[in-house]
């Protein structure tokens, strides 16, 4: 919990900065807000995340609505963070249609950025109960994520941890547990996947 909780204070700090220099209400300051709702989300703290967003949105639609794509993928961690998966997809489909993007588009897809929207989707599918689809979304993107990074890194080590979980949770302990070794071996001695060692430990 330390390091969201650091990020919070950090994005608070940034707050109080940008309202000393810019305009009241101007998008810079939903940008913070965005900061903010996915650190209380991260933080489990959703009510206070929706407080935030619902402040961004506000901004955005005074301003230009198709400029809050971010903002509608916060909302979507957020309502799957808050156990509706259902309000979590229809949020994130409402990100990609502002950048002119379908479901389809984003799964089929090698674009950097758009693994973490796939990761994403894979865990709202498996909250919906759509656990085979879930879990190849989420295997897909490790395909991905090794193509773009390579064998190592913390994206990839995400994927992999998903997927375990998954597998995990289907009764399938010995392929989570070679996943899990797999993040363990590709983790070893290095500083930022620390973090991922002692999960998969």
């Amino acid at each position: 919990m330390a390091q969201p909780k650091a990020a919070l204070s950090a994005y608070q700090k940034a707050l109080n900065a940008r309202e000393t220099f810019e305009e009241e209400n101007s998008p810079p300051i939903a940008d913070v807000y965005d900061s903010i709702a996915c650190s209380y989300t991260e933080l489990g703290m959703v009510a206070e995340a929706f407080e935030y967003l619902s402040k961004a949105t506000a901004i955005h639609n005074a301003h230009n609505p198709l400029h809050m794509g971010r903002t509608k993928a916060i909302y979507a961690m957020t309502y799957l963070r808050a156990g509706e998966p259902q309000e979590a997809l229809e949020a994130l489909k409402s990100c990609w249609q502002l950048q002119g993007l379908t479901e389809e588009q984003i799964t089929n897809s090698k674009y950097p950025k758009h693994s973490g929207d796939i990761v994403l989707l894979a865990r709202i599918k498996y909250a919906q109960g759509l656990k085979q689809e879930a879990q190849q979304l989420a295997s897909q993107t490790i395909s991905i994520r090794r193509g773009i990074y390579g064998d190592k890194g913390p994206r990839v080590a995400d994927s992999m941890f998903l997927v375990a979980r998954m597998l995990e949770a289907d009764g399938e302990e010995v392929l989570a547990a070679k996943l899990l070794r797999t993040i363990i071996e590709i983790s070893q001695g290095v500083l930022e996947m620390q973090g991922h060692l002692a999960r998969a430990l």
